[in-house]
């Protein structure tokens, strides 16, 4: 019973931990649209920097378009070392404790086909004592 159990848990969790790497993988997925999004804002605000000191626009308007391209590469920058770490500290640990439950999962599938041979030769071994008994024959 107590060896069904622990098969039981290792592959729900096995399955669980699955389904949530899966879910942070399409998560890194978004994260890496939403910096490379961010870079191309940041990029365009930088052609609207460059063409307002062509054209020769007001000097705080043009710094403001500067500022927001300087924001935006900030912002890409920092999320994707946000992205990073969640990719490497958390998806990795589950990763990691997927892969343990999977270990636990092996060992007890080695217990549970060592009990059946156990068991096996337990039954032939009485099933040889009965035959034994029944014949009667001591010096066997």
């Amino acid at each position: 019973m107590y060896l069904k159990n622990i098969q039981d848990n290792c592959y729900l969790n096995e399955e669980l931990l699955q389904k949530v790497i899966k879910a942070y993988k399409y998560l890194m997925l978004l994260m890496y649209q939403y910096c490379d999004k961010m870079k191309e804002i940041s990029l365009l605000w930088k052609q609207v920097y460059e063409k307002s000191i062509k054209y020769l626009d007001v000097h705080n308007t043009s710094q403001a378009y500067n500022i927001f391209s300087k924001v935006m590469s900030s912002l890409t920058g920092t999320e994707k070392e946000q992205t990073e770490i969640i990719n490497i500290y958390i998806r990795e640990y589950f990763r990691y404790i997927k892969n343990e439950y999977h270990s636990i999962h092996d060992m007890s599938d080695i217990v549970d086909c060592n009990k059946d041979i156990y068991n096996k030769y337990l039954d032939k071994l009485i099933n040889t004592k009965e035959n034994l008994y029944k014949e009667k024959d001591i010096t066997k």
